[in-house]
């Protein structure tokens, strides 16, 4: 059975706990699939924007592991949280705040967790840190007895491990174990005696201690854990063989593990592969340290090479580890060396190395860890050899910020590819995508400016990108932006000179192409975009008969983000142009369903068409609940840039007054910063 098929088959038997519909159940497949870098064909979050994956992902988790939980107890382990990027933090916080039923996570973590996400953990009640501090005098006799059985050592000996291990565990443990593969200590029927002379002195750090064992093994030993080390924490069997061409690596790995260095794993990642881990991350970097460079270069492209062979269908699970391995293999500490007498295999080297970087870092992209991502394109920027390279990892650097809404970053990124490619006629097709990524960026997501693209700016990418001749798919985008132009943001002051008749052609054709693709997201721009074209001209009626065109259009849009936006903006039209209350209220009701599950911009938004609906009807005891949800997500996310963020703080603020309660009216009223300058 299919990887996919067994994922399919596990989530069906846990979702049927809760009496989960099918829709649900796909959704939360196509998620834990995704999360686990398994492929499945026609996944709707290999195609949305990494915000909205994000959100896919933020979803599904809670609920599945809260079907499970209707099943009995559930415990999530998760180790070593302090290695844990942003976003995982946040995936915790959400699995904390969404999961119901009876579930427990247990996570561990040094202390400079709490330093780098002082946030985490701290908002709901049942939350509990067990701090886990050196050993006290008491506990460390009484680990030292536990491990030597009782066996009396002469007082010196006992005093002199105690003090040098200081309360560390690891320390202790493991200067008795130098000192049994020393031959010091050495076993006597149960216990333990000293047949040895006692050295003078013993090590005085942990690494010094592994330094010293790791370098007392049979060279034969020695070899596997330093070619194991290249692998990571977690290793397979097959890749140190090769890397030791030792056909009997497995009695090698079998007397690490004897000597307490290493230990098999019960399962394993990779079927059919025996897994092994070290038994502290220490003691995999002291024997990594102890590699030659030059050996780790020539070695790290081997684990490498070896993980793409085995990768399968799980190549975007292994995508960062084969990227971090060809990475290490080029561009680590003098990494050169290992390659200067066979310049042929350097070159096949980077052209793989390129590819890996590439292809991670839209993997990390997808799952909205930009910095991880920008770091890895960053990489590969650096091993581009030429202007097509370029281009390309220019374009995935710009694609990076643009996934975390940084257009005054994405759009040089795009240029930049753009200006690679522009004396190649051949690269027509790139062009043209990039153009429309910039066009996208400014006429859309403006929100992520500093200062919005004036909508010149704007029109000079789509005359690009039409003046290239698109294909049908592109084309129809181009369009439906020429007809948004109108309506979106920019400065009150600039004059579109465009005629309103060329917008409102362009928005007609683009919905006729929308329409024959099938492409619902061009449908609904374009449609939006025609109904504001109505509005700028008076035509009311036909601006209300577009938008309920869109209404059913907004229902099958696949991203959750996307379907809270379009139901908010279906909200203002029903209430401000038809007077239809209560059905814009319905609607926003709707997209603040979707927003809570979102970001708290998303809520924002949802939240003032509700204050907005509300006040309009004079219903003032439902604002104060709203205005403190909005509230309280506007100190998660101040972004004054949006109307909406502010307008929503000024209608409680008018709401407050009205009702006599002038002391927080000014207080909620300071909160917007005015531009009486440049009011817009």
């Amino acid at each position: 059975m299919a990887t996919r098929e067994r994922l399919r088959q596990k989530v069906e038997t846990v979702l049927q706990l809760v009496s989960a519909d099918k829709a649900t159940i796909d959704h939360t497949v196509f998620s834990l699939a995704f999360t686990a870098g398994i492929t499945i064909p026609e996944n709707p979050l290999d195609t949305i924007r990494p915000v909205a994956v994000d959100n896919e992902l933020s979803m599904a988790w809670p609920r599945f592991i809260s079907a499970y939980a209707a099943a009995g107890p559930v415990i999530v382990v998760v180790e070593d949280l302090h290695w844990a990027g942003d976003r995982l933090i946040a995936m915790m916080d959400r699995l904390l705040a969404r999961s119901t039923g009876p579930v427990l996570l247990v996570t561990t973590a040094r202390p400079e967790l709490r330093q780098a996400h002082p946030e985490f953990g701290a908002g709901p009640e049942a939350v509990g840190v067990l701090a886990l501090r050196a050993l006290t005098a008491q506990q460390s006799t009484t680990m030292l007895d536990e491990i030597l059985e009782g066996s009396a050592l002469p007082e010196t000996l006992r005093r002199d491990l105690l003090a040098t291990a200081d309360g560390n565990p690891l320390f202790l443990e493991e200067i008795i174990r130098r000192l049994i593969d020393g031959g010091i200590l050495v076993r006597e029927g149960s216990g333990w005696r000293v047949a040895g002379t006692l050295p003078a002195t013993l090590p005085d750090t942990v690494l010094a201690v592994l330094g010293a064992r790791i370098d007392a093994l049979a060279p034969a030993h020695k070899r596997a854990l330093q070619e194991a080390a290249v692998i990571g924490r977690v290793f397979w069997e097959e890749p140190v063989r090769r890397a030791t061409a030792d056909p009997d690596v497995t009695s090698s790995l079998l007397a690490l593990e004897a000597k307490g260095l290493v230990s098999v794993r019960p399962t394993s990642a990779i079927g059919g592969e025996l897994e092994f881990i070290f038994k502290h991350a220490l003691v995999r970097d002291v024997a990594y340290a102890g590699l030659p460079r030059i050996r780790r270069a020539r070695a790290h492209a081997e684990a490498a090479h070896w993980l793409e062979q085995i990768a399968g269908d799980r190549s975007a699970e292994l995508a960062e580890l084969i990227a971090h391995h060809y990475r290490t293999a080029i561009l680590g500490e003098d990494a050169d060396l290992a390659w200067t007498d066979d310049p042929v295999a350097r070159a096949e080297l980077r052209t793989r190395a390129f590819a890996a970087l590439l292809a991670a870092g839209a993997v990390a992209r997808k799952r909205f860890a930009v910095p991880q991502a920008l770091d890895l394109h960053q990489g590969a920027l650096q091993l581009a050899a030429n202007d097509a390279e370029r281009a390309r990892a220019l374009e995935a650097i710009g694609d990076d910020h643009e996934g975390a809404f940084h257009g005054d970053d994405a759009l040089p990124a795009w240029e930049g590819a753009l200006a690679a490619l522009e004396n190649n006629p051949e690269t027509r097709a790139d062009r043209i995508r990039l153009i429309v990524k910039c066009a996208t960026m400014t006429c859309i997501r403006w929100g992520g400016f500093k200062v919005v693209p004036p909508t010149r700016q704007v029109d000079d990418y789509i005359d690009a990108g039409l003046s290239a001749g698109p294909e049908a798919r592109d084309r129809g985008w181009l369009l439906a932006m020429r007809a948004y132009c109108n309506t979106r943001k920019g400065d009150p002051q600039e004059i579109d000179v465009m005629p309103i008749v060329e917008r409102t052609r362009a928005g007609n054709e683009a919905a006729r192409i929308g329409q024959e693709l099938g492409d619902v997201d061009l449908q609904v721009l374009a449609t939006r975009a025609l109904s504001g074209l109505a509005i700028t001209q008076g035509d009311y009626a036909r601006a209300m008969d577009l938008t309920r065109q869109e209404l059913p259009l907004v229902d099958r849009v696949a991203a959750s983000r996307d379907r809270a936006l379009g139901l908010f903006w279906l909200a203002l039209r029903y209430m401000d142009i038809d007077g239809r209350y209560e059905e814009g209220l319905d609607l926003a009701e709707r997209s603040h369903q979707l927003a809570k599950q979102l970001a708290p911009h998303d809520v924002l938004h949802a939240t003032h068409a509700l204050l907005y609906g509300n006040s309009s009807l004079g219903r003032w005891q439902l604002i104060d609940p709203l205005h403190k949800e909005h509230l309280e997500n506007f100190q998660k996310d101040k972004d004054m840039s949006c109307p909406y963020v502010r307008g929503g703080l000024l209608i409680s603020a008018a709401v407050l007054a009205h009702r006599g309660d002038l002391a927080r009216a000014r207080e909620t009223a300071t909160l917007v910063p005015m531009n009486w300058e440049k009011p817009a």
